[in-house]
Parts: structure tokens; C-alpha cells; sequence
């Protein structure tokens, strides 16, 4: 038998085309630094033109798709970006999740934490000092209400002079971060959990060759979520949104029924005693709702009542065992309380 193996040629997967190296989380910085020197050499100079897709201006972007932009990514390297943009006239897109949405309320809880709103604020204020050609961060005062969040993209919308930069938000669930910096891309691994700081990344560089390589599958990726993006977060409209079919279901219990506030708060500890949530939310959204001089109150009522509903679905599915959903509903009933107690 002839010890020879059959000559034959095969095609790799086009997908795994481009791939650079696969950075562990420390080495990170440094490699997307080193692109980034290459990419102002080859992607956003305006000599260097000889890339096919430089022509139709595919390199002439950096796209940000990132949860809220409040860590991973260098402060100085955002300030270069920025500041060189008016000088070759790349666009910035950078697209963050609504923090209001489902996804962002699961990777808050799969960090078992709830600070999307503080986490998104923190992220505007590095971008706010950017434009501004800062690499110190000043987070500004109520970091935690949702009305930072308006005041901080206005302040974007000020500073952004002659910079083409535009802010998004999604809602669609989709693998995090990745950022397109003209014909590099760069790929976490942000799942649940830990995995967002200690999975490593992809880098992979645009194979001009092949229409359908690993770049060109984030770029596409990115271009759809985009355009399925909303342009402005309304934080009166997502509330509304969140909680409408609470609302709703609320618009029939009458508050009436109790002689005081006082008669209402026991009737409201008396159900999450016997672990009635849902009940109680809906009583508390009643109140809430009548009472629009109490926003702050009414958004934090928002963002419990969402934890509640992703609590019970993780549960369902098998995301949670039965004692982390213990723990869980535990921490809810102690946050729901706390909104009894409010009541005046």
C-alpha cells in the first residue's frame, strides 16, 4: 500500500481569513496601539490610497460597538482618534446599548450588578473629554439618574465642532465589544460573567482578497445593528416603554381602597411577605404613576421591576439555579421595600 497521500487542494473556511493574533486581555492595549499607528499609515491617509477598499472609503471609519464605553478602551487612544478626525475626515460611529433594554439588564446581572445608568454616564464623560482634547476624565455629579445621561449627550452634540462623530444605541442582543479602526478589528468576548476582562481578543486585518473574511463579517454585523439603531434615547420614552404593560395591568387596582399611605405600606410588606412581587409592583407603579413630581422614585421603580422580570426569565431557561434565583429574589424583595418604605 502506498504510503502517499492524495494531492488534492482545499479550500480553508473564508470566515477565519485575517487573523492576525489572539491577544490575551493585558496585551491588548499595546496591540490596538500598534494597529492603530498602522491604520493612520494606511487607512486614514489621504496619500496612501492604493488599498482597493480605501477608494470607496470602507477605511476611512472607526466603528465602536461596546456595551456602555466606560473601561476597556484607552482614554489617550480616544483623544487621538478624535483630534485626527477633523484632519483626514473619517466618521466615529460609536454604538452602546440602551441601558434600558434586555440585554443590557442581563449583562448588569450576570456581573451581579445594576449600574447600567452609572456605567453609560461614565462612558459619555470619556467621550465629552475627548472632544474636548482631554485624557483626564471629569465624571460629572449624579452619575447614577438617568437624566445625566440626556445632559451629557447634549454636552457631545456641543462639543463635537468640525469632529464627524455620531452616538447610537441598540437593544438587540449581540456579541461585545468590537471595535473597527479602518482595516483592523478587534473582537472581545463579552458573554456573561467575568468574560467581558478575561477572555482574550481577536484581531484580524480586512484580506481585500476575500469579500467575506472575518472583518468584513464584524463590519457587516456592525452596519446592520446601526442601522436598526436609535438615533436619541429618550429616557421618558423607554420608561414608558418598560413599564407600560405594568401600567396597564396597575390601572385597575384602586388605591382608594386603603384609608392612608400608611394602611397601604402594611397591605404592600404584608404581600412581599408572602413573596406576592408582581403584585406588589403593580400597586407600587399605581402610586408612582400618579405621582410625576416623583421621577426619581418612579425610575428606580423601572429599573427593579425590569431586574424582577430578567430574574424570573434567567430562571426559566436555566441561566439560574435555584439558589441563585433565591438570592436574587431576595436582594429584589429588599430593593421592593425600600420602595414601600418611600412612599409618603
Amino acid at each position: 500500500m502506498s504510503n502517499k497521500r492524495k494531492n488534492y487542494k482545499s479550500e480553508p473556511f473564508k470566515g477565519f481569513y485575517g487573523i492576525q493574533e489572539v491577544a490575551l486581555p493585558e496585551e491588548f492595549p499595546k496591540s490596538l496601539q500598534n494597529r492603530f499607528e498602522k491604520a493612520k499609515r494606511i487607512g486614514f491617509s489621504a496619500l496612501d490610497d492604493y488599498l482597493p477598499k480605501r477608494l470607496d472609503g470602507k477605511y476611512a471609519y472607526v466603528k465602536i460597538l461596546d456595551s456602555f464605553f466606560s473601561d476597556t478602551f484607552p482614554q489617550n487612544l480616544l483623544v487621538e482618534i478624535v483630534s485626527l478626525s477633523s484632519e483626514f475626515g473619517y466618521k466615529i460611529q460609536i454604538l452602546l446599548l440602551n441601558p434600558f433594554s434586555e440585554i443590557a439588564y442581563m449583562r448588569s446581572r450576570s456581573l451581579k450588578k445594576n449600574d447600567n445608568i452609572i456605567r453609560l454616564n461614565k462612558g459619555l464623560s470619556k467621550i465629552i473629554a475627548a472632544l474636548n482634547n482631554k485624557r483626564e476624565v471629569v465624571e460629572p455629579v449624579g452619575l447614577n439618574k438617568p437624566e445625566t445621561i440626556i445632559e451629557q449627550l447634549a454636552k457631545i452634540e456641543a462639543s463635537k465642532k468640525n469632529i464627524n462623530l455620531e452616538i447610537q444605541f441598540t437593544s438587540e442582543f449581540t456579541e461585545l465589544p468590537v471595535y473597527i479602526i479602518s482595516q483592523y478589528a478587534f473582537k472581545g468576548h463579552v458573554l456573561v460573567g467575568s468574560s467581558a476582562v478575561d477572555n482574550p481578543w481577536i484581531i484580524c486585518v480586512d484580506d481585500y482578497e476575500q469579500p467575506e473574511d472575518l472583518y468584513d463579517t464584524y463590519y457587516n454585523n456592525f452596519n446592520k445593528l446601526w442601522d436598526n439603531s436609535q438615533k436619541e434615547l429618550k429616557i421618558s420614552t423607554e420608561i414608558t416603554k418598560n413599564s407600560k404593560v405594568l401600567i396597564e395591568k396597575a390601572n385597575g387596582l384602586n388605591l382608594e381602597d386603603f384609608p392612608n399611605n400608611d394602611a397601604l405600606k402594611i397591605h404592600l410588606k404584608n404581600l412581599v411577605g408572602k413573596n406576592e412581587i408582581k403584585e406588589t409592583f403593580d400597586y407600587l407603579f399605581k402610586y408612582y404613576y400618579l405621582r410625576g413630581n416623583e421621577r426619581q422614585n418612579y425610575n428606580n421603580l423601572v429599573i427593579l421591576s425590569s431586574r424582577f422580570e430578567t430574574v424570573v426569565t434567567e430562571y426559566r431557561v436555566g441561566i439560574l439555579d435555584f439558589e441563585s434565583y433565591k438570592t436574587e429574589i431576595a436582594n429584589l424583595q429588599a430593593g421592593v421595600l425600600l420602595m414601600i418604605d418611600a412612599i409618603k
